[in-house]
């Protein structure tokens, strides 16, 4: 098939509805009546193998496939992957990567150039990528003359490099429609489906519970092994470190399923898993991602958890409250998912599986707090374990963190007060009556205290104090001053400060550190910009500027919608404040671009109003709307109205 036939198939392949003759031939750059000739001889290739193309009068031209396996295969034995979405460097890597590793000897450079209908000179530049790719993976690219290229490296690293390459496009529902073709060459449909049957067989006996990304990753690991087996190319032998244990769950679960394989027409071939194999099959199944029911399967999960993966968690956390004063330490549900989570995430990082996060940048968008506890964590871990632990990795361990600020919350939702009372026992009860009954379960009085002994009071663990006298304007705590004998407008005013209480203190965002549209060309020049106006009010020491680039250098602060929100690796400052700034034009921040920006001064001493400033940053960053308006404000007034909108 040529290109031309070629490209008009991949177009009616990816149209939703039928495509005119005008809109094809200025596509391809012929005439119409060109158009009709190549459909005509499409339609004679593709009408015997489950395919037509059909004319729709004052509509135009519409692939209808009745037999999509007949058509796939004849896809794949006629069309080129070329033909289908290699297109920019990207997917030219993919391509020359994919080719690479499913062939025996060497492929010639003009081949590959043939194949992509590129040039010889634009394989070479591609190269310069794909060899940092397999790079990872510690994979090389011999070269040899008249010959051409292969990759060449240790077979343990090549199953991980194709199970990556090829395992990319499993979705939901097995195989990925769209690139299904691009998979017949490794497995097929109905191979995928039988391996899984026979892991989820084996997850039910041994009591393994597996999300249903990871069973789909697992079993296109298990097909890779097959067929490289089948092809000559067992595993010979693995680190002696990273032998598993042979009487875990996971690994008696390995023997049976390489027990099935072998007696399967999956294998199609007479010989057994030899010890390497089912300890590689073990592997695996130990770094697989996890999904937890509730009840007896936890029960099962926890005798699972090694002391070593639970002082890990404990000093992780231990590290977050000190830093952060998140007020987690208590949650055996977050120590308890976080440990079991290591297990498997450890075991994964030790043998050399990556993984990588679809959600990232969601959760760093959703839960920036989580994700700045998780880097801190990761610290931790990687100093106790020797492991580099990766971003996608934090990405996950926020998950949990996440969850946990969330049963906080839930915690949390009653706001406590105490009473400042100067006219004796008698009026401090009758106070304390009407604001229970008014108020009931959402505002909680824990104390009733005179003027004179205030500073008695527990200010650190309550969010307002209610008093019938006025208080030195110092406190760290809103005040409400009533009357005894509370009146309409005395409890309007504490209705009002609770609802405030929800949303972050104006205090946070201060007139003197809010600088609008400022012209700057990079993050550094904003960083460098912001970090000198705090040095200069005596807000920050000299160590604040070198610790938010750290934490820069760690993961990038830009979460999307043309935000930023930089911040020291660790509380630096005496009171929790931000500082914004918006800019004239976009500035590249890691890879997004940014036009707000928020660095956040997180205080050493309180954390409890920190998530409020949080949900009030992400309620404002997660609308592009919100963003564009306060891109566009002039003034502080007009900025902070947009940040208190609800």
């Amino acid at each position: 098939m040529y290109p031309r036939i070629a490209h008009l198939l991949q177009s009616l392949l990816h149209a939703d509805t039928p495509v005119t003759g005008e809109q094809l031939a200025a596509e391809l750059g012929v005439t119409s009546r060109t158009v009709r000739s190549d459909i005509k001889l499409l339609h004679q290739l593709i009408s015997s193998h489950g395919a037509e193309i059909q004319a729709m009068r004052g509509m135009g031209y519409e692939l209808l496939i009745s037999d999509q396996p007949a058509f796939e295969d004849w896809l794949m034995r006629q069309v080129s992957w070329a033909s289908f979405g290699v297109i920019d460097p990207a997917d030219r890597v993919s391509f020359v990567i994919r080719t690479l590793l499913l062939t025996e000897g060497y492929v010639k450079l003009e081949d590959l150039a043939d194949q992509m209908y590129v040039s010889k000179s634009t394989v070479q530049n591609d190269l310069k990528i794909v060899k940092h790719q397999l790079d990872a993976y510690g994979l090389q690219i011999i070269t040899r003359p008249s010959y051409g290229l292969k990759i060449s490296g240790e077979e343990y690293q090549l199953r991980l490099c194709m199970s990556e390459f090829f395992g990319n496009q499993v979705d939901e529902e097995g195989l990925n429609d769209a690139g299904a073709h691009r998979y017949i060459r490794l497995f097929s449909r109905d191979e995928l489906s039988r391996v899984r049957e026979i892991v989820i067989h084996s997850m039910r006996r041994h009591s393994l519970f597996f999300s249903d990304r990871g069973l789909d990753q697992l079993a296109i690991h298990i097909l890779v092994a097959i067929r490289r087996i089948r092809e000559g190319h067992p595993i010979l032998s693995l680190p002696a470190a990273w032998m598993p244990s042979a009487t875990s769950r996971e690994a008696m679960a390995a023997l049976d399923i390489a027990a099935v394989l072998e007696s399967s027409t999956i294998m199609s071939f007479n010989q057994s898993f030899s010890e390497e194999e089912v300890a590689y099959l073990t592997m695996h199944l130990m770094g697989t991602e996890l999904l937890l029911e509730v009840g007896n399967t936890q029960q099962v999960a926890m005798t699972a958890i090694d002391q070593e993966y639970q002082a890990y968690v404990n000093l992780m956390i231990e590290e977050i409250e000190a830093s952060l004063k998140l007020g987690i330490s208590q949650d055996s549900d977050l120590a308890w998912g976080l440990s079991l989570h290591l297990k498997h995430a450890l075991s994964r990082i030790r043998f050399g599986m990556s993984l990588t996060n679809p959600m990232l940048d969601s959760i760093k968008l959703a839960y920036p707090l989580a994700f700045q506890a998780g880097i801190i964590g990761a610290a931790v871990l990687q100093e106790q374990s020797g492991l580099d632990i990766s971003e996608h990795e934090i990405g996950y361990i926020a998950l949990h963190i996440g969850a946990a600020l969330e049963r906080l919350k839930d915690r949390a939702a009653v706001k406590k007060c105490i009473i400042v009372c100067s006219t004796g026992l008698g009026s401090a009860r009758l106070l304390y009556q009407k604001i229970n009954r008014h108020f009931g379960s959402r505002l909680e009085v824990i104390g009733t205290f005179g003027f004179y002994n205030l500073d008695q009071a527990p200010l650190d663990n309550i969010d307002v104090i209610i008093s019938t006298v006025p208080l030195p304007a110092e406190l760290p705590v809103p005040v409400v001053v009533v009357q005894t004998l509370l009146q309409s407008t005395d409890m309007q005013q504490i209705e009002k400060l609770i609802l405030d209480l929800d949303h972050v203190p104006l205090r946070f965002l201060r007139e003197e550190l809010t600088f609008q549209q400022l012209d700057l060309e990079s993050r550094e020049d904003i960083l460098d910009f912001l970090c000198k106006e705090l040095e200069s009010r005596d807000l920050v020491n000299a160590d604040f500027r070198e610790s938010v680039k750290q934490r820069e250098a760690i993961a990038s602060t830009a979460y999307g919608n043309r935000t930023a929100m930089p911040h020291p690796l660790v509380p630096q400052t005496k009171e929790t404040f931000g500082v914004i700034c918006t800019l004239q034009k976009p500035v590249l921040w890691g890879d997004k671009l940014v036009q707000l920006v928020c660095l956040l001064c997180v205080g050493k001493a309180s954390q409890e109003e920190l998530t409020s400033m949080y949900d009030t940053l992400i309620h404002v960053t997660e609308s592009a709307e919100l963003v564009e308006q306060l891109v566009r404000a002039e003034t502080f007034e007009q900025l902070s109205n947009i940040f208190f909108l609800r």
